[in-house]
C-alpha cells in the first residue's frame, strides 16, 4: 500500500512540476506578446471561467473518486457524475455568454470570454477523477503533462501579436479536449464504453453529498484568501503586495499538502469501508508522514524566511520576510490539517466537514476584520494559521471517536530532530540561503534517524518504494 501511494504521489508531483513550468513559459510569452491590456483581458476570461468550472464540478469528482476507490460499480458512478457535469455546464455556458455579452465590456474581450466559456465542457466531461479514485494516478500525471506541453508548443509557434488572443482561448480548449480524449481512450480499455443518461433520482442523490463537498470547498476558498481581501479594503496596495510575496512561496507547500492529499484520500476511502483497524492504522500513518514533513518547515522557514525572501524578491521585500514565518507555521499545520479534516470525507462525514469549514471560513474572516486594522499583514497571517489550528483541532476531535490516534509522546522525537536541525540553522548565519536549505535537510534527516524518529526498516521501505 505505501509503494502504490509513494508511486502515485510521486507521478503526481513530477506531473504538476513539468506542468507548472510548461505553463510558466507559456504565460510569460503571452503577458510579452500581448502586453498588459491583452494579457488583463485573459486574465479576466479566466477569473470568470474559475467559478463556473467550480459549479460545474459541485463536488462530484472528489464524490467519484470516493465511490470509485470503494470498488462501487466504476461505470454507473462514471456515467452518472459525466451526465450531471455536462448538465450542469450546459447551464454554465449559457450564463458565461450572459455575463460577456451584457457586461459591458469591448467585443474583443466579450468574444475572449466566449471561448474561453467553451473549455467548460472539455472539463465536464474528462475522466481524470476516475483514475485518482483507481490509484492509477500516472494517468493523472501524462495527461496533465500532455495538457501542458501541447498548450506551451501551440501558443509558441500561433501567437504571434494581439490578433491572436482568440487563439489562446481556443488552444486552451483543444488541449483540455484532447487531454480529455486520452482518459476515454484509457478508460474504454480498463472499463468500456460512457453512457449518458437522465436519471434525476440518481442525480439529486449524489448531488445532495456531493453540494455539501462544493460548500466545503468554497468555505476553504474564502478562508484562505480573505486575508489578502482585508488587507485590500483595510489597509493599502503595500501591505497587500507585502503578504502576497511571502504567500506566494508558502502557498507552493499548501500544493504539497493538496497532492498529498490526492494521493492518499482514496485510500482512506477504501480503508473506511474495509475495516476500521486498516482506517485507524493509516491515519495514523498520515499523521506521522504530515508531522515529519512539516516540523522542519515551520522551523526552517522560521530561520530561513528573511533570507528565502531577499534571495527571490530582493531587499524591497525585507518586510515579507516577518510574514514568511509566520506562514511557515501555517504551511506546516496546514500539512496535516487537510489530511486529517478531509479524512471526515472518506468516512462519510462530509456534513461535519462542511460544518467545520463553515465555522473556520465565519472564524477567519471577523479575526481579519478585527486584527488587520492593528498588526495589518502579520495579524492577516497569523489568522490564518490560527484557522488552519482551529481546523486540525476540531478534526482531530471527530476523528478520534473512530480511531485511536498516536499519543503525543510519539512525536518528540521528531521534535528534538527538527530542534537540532534549528539549532545548527542558527550556528550558520553567513551561509547561503541555499546551502542553509540543504544543510537543514540533512541535518533533520540525519538527526531523526539518530533520535529513533524513523528505523531502518521505514526508510528500506521508502526505497523499496521508488524501486
Amino acid at each position: 500500500m505505501i509503494k502504490n501511494i509513494v508511486k502515485n504521489l510521486t507521478a503526481l508531483f513530477t506531473g504538476e512540476v513539468i506542468a507548472r513550468i510548461c505553463h510558466f513559459v507559456a504565460v510569460v510569452y503571452i503577458a510579452r506578446v500581448f502586453g498588459a491590456a491583452g494579457f488583463g483581458a485573459i486574465n479576466f476570461s479566466l477569473a470568470i471561467l474559475s467559478y463556473f468550472l467550480m459549479v460545474t464540478n459541485l463536488g462530484l469528482g472528489e464524490l467519484g473518486v470516493r465511490e470509485v476507490s470503494r470498488k462501487r460499480d466504476i461505470k454507473d458512478v462514471a456515467e452518472t457524475v459525466i451526465s450531471m457535469r455536462l448538465g450542469i455546464a450546459a447551464l454554465s455556458f449559457c450564463a458565461i455568454c450572459i455575463i460577456a455579452f451584457f457586461g459591458k465590456k469591448g467585443s474583443a474581450t466579450t468574444y475572449l470570454v466566449v471561448a474561453y466559456g467553451m473549455t467548460i465542457f472539455p472539463y465536464a466531461l474528462s475522466l481524470e477523477w476516475v483514475f485518482r479514485g483507481v490509484m492509477k494516478m500516472k494517468y493523472n500525471a501524462y495527461g496533465r503533462v500532455i495538457n501542458a506541453v501541447l498548450y506551451m508548443a501551440l501558443v509558441l509557434v500561433f501567437v504571434r501579436n494581439i490578433q491572436d488572443i482568440l487563439k489562446v482561448a481556443f488552444i486552451t480548449m483543444a488541449c483540455d479536449m484532447i487531454a480529455c480524449i486520452f482518459y476515454y481512450v484509457n478508460y474504454a480499455r480498463k472499463f468500456g464504453s460512457i453512457r449518458l443518461h437522465l436519471d434525476m433520482k440518481r442525480w439529486l442523490a449524489m448531488g445532495k453529498i456531493s453540494t455539501q463537498l462544493f460548500v466545503s470547498s468554497a468555505m476553504l476558498t474564502v478562508y484562505l484568501n480573505f486575508g489578502m481581501v482585508a488587507l485590500g479594503f483595510l489597509k493599502d496596495d503595500k501591505a497587500v503586495g507585502i503578504y502576497g510575496a511571502a504567500s506566494k512561496l508558502v502557498f507552493f507547500v499548501y500544493a504539497l499538502s493538496d497532492l498529498f492529499v490526492a494521493a492518499t484520500y482514496p485510500v482512506m476511502s477504501r480503508l473506511y469501508h474495509e475495516s476500521a483497524d486498516k482506517f485507524a492504522s493509516f491515519m495514523r500513518y498520515c499523521l506521522k508522514v504530515t508531522v515529519l514533513i512539516g516540523l522542519p518547515v515551520a522551523f526552517g522557514g522560521t530561520i530561513l524566511g528573511p533570507k528565502i525572501i531577499r534571495l527571490v524578491y530582493g531587499p524591497s521585500y525585507f518586510e515579507s520576510g516577518a510574514v514568511f514565518m509566520v506562514l511557515s507555521w501555517f504551511a506546516a499545520v496546514n500539512l496535516t490539517s487537510f489530511a486529517v479534516s478531509y479524512s471526515l470525507v472518506s468516512c462519510d462525514r462530509q456534513n461535519i466537514y462542511l460544518k467545520i469549514m463553515a465555522l473556520a471560513a465565519a472564524f477567519n474572516v471577523i479575526l481579519n476584520l478585527a486584527i488587520v486594522p492593528f498588526a495589518g499583514y502579520i495579524g492577516s497571517a497569523a489568522v490564518l494559521l490560527a484557522t488552519e489550528v482551529a481546523i486540525l483541532s476540531a478534526s482531530l476531535v471527530v476523528i478520534a471517536g473512530y480511531a485511536r490516534l498516536p499519543a503525543i509522546s510519539s512525536f518528540v522525537r521528531p521534535l528534538a530532530a527538527a530542534l537540532a536541525m534549528a539549532a545548527i540553522l542558527i550556528a550558520l548565519p553567513k551561509f547561503n540561503v541555499l546551502a542553509l536549505m540543504a544543510v537543514a535537510f540533512a541535518a533533520y534527516f540525519g538527526a531523526l534517524f539518530l533520535f529513533g524518529g524513523i528505523s531502518k526498516t521505514e526508510i528500506a521501505k521508502i526505497k523499496e518504494a521508488f524501486v
